[in-house]
């Protein structure tokens, strides 16, 4: 609203000088749209150094969409931003951290992740690599896939992730075959140390 301001950049900077009892600080003052400013906070968001995945996928997505909004960019201006990850524009979503189209496309994959899953990866109990894969998943297959891992304390690994992505494209994914997989590989495991002693 008129002369009313927001810190789009500078958070911590402001609160800083807050503490340190400074009732003035040096600002930059620029008009700018809501798409505008989404892309900024992102940029500068982006270069913290700790930066969860989680943050950093919802921040490629929000300048992703910022973008498509702004129509500046013909590659991101489909209406369904999933097709723009699929065909590709993503360059400018990333370019200003110096991530890559493909990684840019991984990380805002991650934000179709449930949100117990993406706090998964978050943790660093789940790859990037494999919650990107399992993003591809509807709801009720991520479902089946957290259910065993709560019941069990497993997690797919490459090998389980392939057999789980050719059951969900043959639409046969649900928590049996789930199960079925997981075990598979928990009984290869403690056949091959079957004979092992110390």
């Amino acid at each position: 609203s008129a002369g009313t301001y927001e810190i789009i950049s500078g958070h911590r900077r402001n609160y800083a000088a807050g503490l340190a009892g400074l009732t003035e600080i040096p600002v930059h003052i620029e008009e700018m749209d809501d798409d505008m400013a989404a892309v900024l906070m992102v940029d500068s968001n982006n270069k913290r150094e700790i930066l969860l995945p989680s943050e950093k996928a919802w921040a490629y997505r929000i300048k992703a969409d910022a973008l498509r909004h702004q129509g500046k960019r013909n590659d991101l201006a489909e209406e369904n931003l999933e097709d723009a990850i699929k065909t590709g524009g993503m360059k400018a979503v990333g370019e200003k951290n110096g991530d890559s189209e493909r990684t840019v496309r991984r990380y805002i994959r991650l934000t179709y992740l449930m949100q117990e899953l993406l706090a998964l990866v978050d943790a660093e109990k789940l790859p990037i690599g494999a919650g990107y894969m399992i993003s591809f998943f509807n709801r009720e297959e991520q479902e089946c896939i957290l259910h065993y891992f709560k019941e069990q304390g497993r997690l797919p690994g490459s090998e389980q992730l392939t057999e789980l992505i050719e059951l969900h494209k043959k639409d046969m994914l649900d928590g049996e075959t789930v199960r079925e997989v997981m075990e598979k590989e928990k009984a290869k495991a403690s056949k091959s140390g079957a004979g092992f002693s110390i």
